[in-house]
């Protein structure tokens, strides 16, 4: 049986001349510890046993004399990218970054070529910070600055206190021992120099990411206001009542009294206006109804309790909506649903009115036929 591969010793070391070696291509001759100084040897790739386990270790650079070195892998690898990085800036004069935008993550490439007099060093002190690797000009101004990413980030602290243009690129050696000088940009302050289309213009990653969070509370913000105010126009919209008759310049002669006769309500007339306050009560006590139940049946009746006309969810619609209304009571398990009177709280079984079927608009099917509850 075998384990995953495991590392031993440090992933890179210096050559006799002071290059970046890797274990894997190592040939003979004298090869010192980037964290130490100290000489090692390189050990290629093989199969170790341990008990019933084979274990698979990577190559690797090994200290003569173990015990005194602290230096760790990443570490390591850190200073192994640096002096890479600068070799190939002074062989090369000129790098490619490729950026990608924290906002609209729109990717960009932009190309750099340092001028002739100009110099290249690493761990160059700028302030109270240090840079990673320095580009300097003839009068040792600094222009340009790398910071190296192996697995921890610049502090924002830092990246807002660097004041030249500068890019914390991603610490991938293989990559930047085989290819073209082409650096994945983790962090930089570039978009303050040139922003981007979607007006990111921060000085770091960190002031992108409060931009973005600040963003997305506006549009929440803006669509909570756009919902508030369609379900406003929409229970205004059922409140409605036709305007008054204008009243006449010059008020007409009295007419003679009618003999008294009972009122002939219009039935269409009492079902409408039934309707529009059934739906008025819906839309100001329980607007969610309509998007979560497929139908349901309103009483607009006159309570018992107060003597108020109200409206009451009708005989088995009192069913439907148990789990998230306040409108409907049970007084024990083993107690039917009662209709709740909104104003004074009375509870009791649906008393007679005008039935007011109304529709929602969940269609939802199963195997048991048609549910009355959506799936939030």
């Amino acid at each position: 049986m075998k384990r995953p591969g495991e590392q031993h010793g440090v992933p890179y070391a210096l050559d006799d001349r002071g290059q970046v070696a890797d274990p894997v291509t190592a040939g003979p001759g004298r090869y010192t510890c980037l964290g130490c100084a100290q000489e090692v040897v390189p050990v290629r790739a093989h199969e170790r046993r341990l008990g019933a386990q084979v274990v698979e270790v990577a190559a690797h650079f090994r200290h003569l004399e173990q015990g005194r070195c602290a230096a760790t892998g990443e570490s390591v690898t850190h200073r192994a990218f640096k002096r890479t990085l600068a070799e190939r800036l002074r062989t090369e004069r000129q790098f490619t970054l490729h950026l990608n935008c924290p906002l609209c993550h729109e990717g960009r490439a932009e190309q750099f070529t340092l001028r002739p007099g100009w110099w290249v060093t690493e761990e160059w002190p700028l302030g109270e910070h240090r840079l990673d690797v320095a580009v300097l000009d003839e009068a040792g101004a600094v222009r340009f600055g790398f910071e190296v990413r192996v697995g921890h980030e610049v502090p924002e602290s830092k990246a807002l206190g660097l004041t030249v243009n500068w890019a914390e690129v991603a610490g991938d050696l293989p990559a930047l021992r085989s290819g073209p000088l082409v650096l994945e940009v983790e962090n930089t302050n570039l978009y303050s120099r040139r922003p981007c289309g979607c007006g990111n213009a921060a000085r770091s990653r960190g002031e992108a990411r409060a931009i973005a969070r600040e963003r997305q509370r506006a549009r929440e913000a803006d669509a909570r206001r756009q919902l508030e105010a369609a379900r406003q126009a929409s229970v205004a919209a059922f409140l409605k009542v036709p305007s008054a008759a204008p009243v006449p310049a010059e008020v007409p002669a009295p007419r003679p009294p009618r003999p008294a006769r009972s009122p002939q309500p219009d039935p269409a007339a009492l079902q409408a206006q039934a309707d529009r306050t059934a739906r008025a009560f819906v839309y100001a006590h329980v607007p969610d109804a309509f998007t979560r139940l497929t139908s349901f049946l309103c009483v607009v009746a006159t309570c018992p309790g107060c003597r108020q006309e109200t409206v009451f969810f009708g005989a088995g619609s009192v069913y439907m909506v148990p789990t998230w209304s306040a409108l409907v009571r049970r007084a024990s398990p083993f107690h039917p649903w009662d209709a709740v009177c909104v104003g004074c709280g009375w509870s009791g079984p649906v008393p007679p009115g005008t039935a007011v079927p109304l529709k929602g608009q969940v269609r939802r099917s199963g195997p048991q036929g048609t549910f009355w509850y959506s799936d939030d």
